[in-house]
């Protein structure tokens, strides 16, 4: 072969690499050899660049990675810098498929800046597809979005099916992501068959794994399995390792909701040989706690302690990376728009923009380091799920930080859980409480009380204390409602925020019928446990917090929450949601799974404020005996 033949074989192997990867493969290591007898460097770097993206594509990515990195340094060498860019690409893309996203962003920072360097907007589009993805996985989903919409604006520009397509059902997913299962099925379903008209089908499948979950969001479980089967068989049939691990644990999640365990098992033991394969971690702790769900369904207590250990293990490594993620987000922020800023011509425009920037910058760094503060003092929920393992936890910040906090903690068989509401919300709400999340933790683990009542009265001491080194009567605080729940029985006490427990009809005393507070649903009833009308702080009448010891039934379902549920406005009148119908959506959902309550609860909550700005902070804990 010479220049020209090489250059029309890898030509070919690109054009049907989508259908046939196995055969690309063989056409570009054809071009390979001949590139070198000839010594025709330049071929030779691309046919490497096209052998890595075609090895990712199969899911050897410890081979992509390696090839890649031989391709960025030919062409490096070359000095070309539309091939580095190409090869830094196929290299960030891989890191990204093995969940290694710092790595991964890296690379991709690194080729976004090349191909604006030389205007590339093809290059630029996928890139930014690609880096949509992982602000999508650290649910940042305002830039993952403005990312996305770059892509699908450049695909239109350039008549590119395939880039409009993906943007789809990308956008598709953020949309999934944020619960809104309708307009997402909408939105798949508009790249669905642009990738049927171009015979994409890696992108196909991946429209149609996007629209299973979709569908089965949305309770319609056989169609959601048809679209995932079908998507299984095209990625089998292209010997796909990563999305064949994705769509058998989907197929799996689908059985476990229908309560077929056996067929569950089978498609999520599938997912995990394939994930364990290519070392897919972020897929390998799902299907981890996929089989923690099956053994609970199954009334295997042994396997479901070792899946949630398997699961708790793999997750805390994962969440090790994002972290680190999170770290380098300000960067690519900077980087992003500081090559924005060098194609205005307009000087003093730019000036302008630089300088409203530093600000932005100055401020986001302080409300980020505010979030920081706020993630410290939250508990995580892998750790409440390991005491209190039917529980849900539904919070929601009015703003990048929170006011609400909820706070748990274990000691000597007893789990203490906690929905706070301090003074404010935003920066000034969250700094409160950091500082009434420390004296709950001092008064357990420092003073070593155990009693709801005595720990609030040590709380109230501390918090009062902290505020005075300022030398002025402050008055902030918080209204809380602390339960210990042991051996069936929880102590219940609280600072103006009550408890909420729904049961049997049945189950409940004559007082407690009677009482004013509860409200009635046929079978089971919702009973309200009021707290002690104190904040925790300076207040003109203090007294001692007073403590409920309430005997559990199973299937009893305990709610703790602040006010921002109840009081937020939306409706057809723009009026308070309020706690009367609050008590009665409770109830019309208790025989839901809790895992399905939070998410009608965040339906609910997004339907009634419609467009209407959020009143405050949220938070709703819901659990069950």
């Amino acid at each position: 072969m010479n220049k020209a033949e090489i250059d029309l074989h890898l030509k070919n192997a690109a054009a049907i690499r989508i259908k046939d990867v196995c055969k690309a493969i063989t056409m570009v290591e054809e071009a390979i050899q001949h590139t070198d007898e000839i010594s025709y460097q330049e071929g030779n770097a691309q046919a490497w660049t096209q052998l890595a993206h075609y090895k990712m594509m199969q899911g050897n990515f410890d081979k992509a990675l390696s090839i890649s990195t031989q391709s960025y340094e030919k062409f490096h060498l070359l000095n070309n810098e539309a091939g580095t860019a190409e090869a830094l690409y196929v290299k960030g893309n891989t890191y990204l498929k093995m969940g290694e996203l710092h790595n991964g962003l890296k690379e991709l920072v690194a080729c976004l800046k090349i191909y604006e360097a030389i205007d590339d907007k093809k290059g630029q589009a996928k890139t930014c597809n690609s880096i949509g993805y992982v602000y999508k996985s650290f649910k940042d989903y305002k830039h993952a979005l403005k990312h996305y919409d770059i892509n699908l604006k450049i695909s239109e520009e350039l008549d590119d099916i395939n880039g409009q397509s993906n943007a789809h059902n990308n956008i598709a997913q953020i949309l999934f992501d944020q619960q809104q299962y309708e307009e997402g099925l909408a939105t798949v379903n508009l790249g669905i068959p642009m990738k049927r008209a171009t015979e994409d089908k890696r992108g196909l499948c991946s429209g149609l794994h996007t629209k299973g979950k979709l569908l089965a969001k949305l309770n319609k479980d056989e169609e959601a399995l048809i679209a995932l089967i079908e998507s299984l068989e095209i990625n089998e049939e292209m010997n796909d390792t990563y999305q064949m691990a994705l769509c058998n644990m989907s197929i799996g999640a689908i059985y476990i909701h229908q309560n077929k365990t056996e067929q569950a098992s089978n498609s999520i033991n599938k997912a995990v040989i394939l994930a364990e394969k290519i070392k897919a971690k972020e897929i390998l702790y799902k299907c981890e706690h996929h089989l923690y769900t099956i053994a609970e369904l199954e009334n295997n207590p042994t396997n479901a302690l070792i899946h949630f250990k398997q699961y708790h293990s793999i997750k805390e490594e994962v969440i090790s990376q994002e972290k680190n993620l999170k770290v380098k987000n300000v960067q690519l922020e900077y980087q992003v728009e500081l090559a924005e800023k060098m194609k205005s011509k307009n000087k003093e425009l730019e000036a302008a923009h630089k300088e409203l920037a530093e600000h932005h910058k100055s401020i986001s760094d302080s409300i980020k380091y505010a979030e920081r503060l706020q993630l410290a003092i939250l508990p995580s929920e892998d750790e409440v799920m390991k005491h209190i393992p039917n529980n849900f936890i539904f919070f929601t910040p009015k703003d990048v930080v929170s006011g609400d906090f909820y706070w748990f903690e274990h000691v000597n068989g007893v789990s203490y859980i906690a929905a706070a509401d301090c003074t404010g919300h935003g920066v000034p709400g969250a700094l409160v409480s950091v500082v009434c999340s420390n004296a709950l933790n001092r008064s357990v683990k420092e003073f070593k009380i155990t009693e709801p009542a005595k720990i609030l009265h040590k709380t109230r001491e501390l918090v009062i204390e902290t505020f005075a080194k300022s030398g002025e009567a402050v008055k902030d605080g918080m209204d809380i409602s602390l339960c210990a729940i042991s051996n069936n029985k929880v102590s219940y006490t609280g600072a103006n925020n009550p408890l909420w427990i729904i049961r049997k009809t049945e189950n409940l005393t004559t007082e407690e019928e009677n009482e004013r507070g509860t409200c009635s649903n046929n079978d089971f009833s919702l009973i309200e446990h009021k707290g002690c009308k104190q904040p925790i702080g300076l207040y003109h009448k203090m007294t001692d917090f007073s403590q409920t010891e309430i005997q559990l039934y199973e299937g009893d379902t305990l709610y703790m929450f602040t006010d921002g549920f109840p009081d937020q406005f939306g409706g057809p009148k723009g009026k308070k949601y309020k706690y009367r119908p609050f008590k009665k959506f409770l109830l019309q959902m208790n025989c839901s799974s809790l895992e399905d309550q939070k998410i009608k609860l965040a339906n609910e909550f997004k339907t009634w404020k419609g467009d209407t700005e959020q009143t405050d902070d949220v938070c709703v804990i819901g659990v069950r005996v």
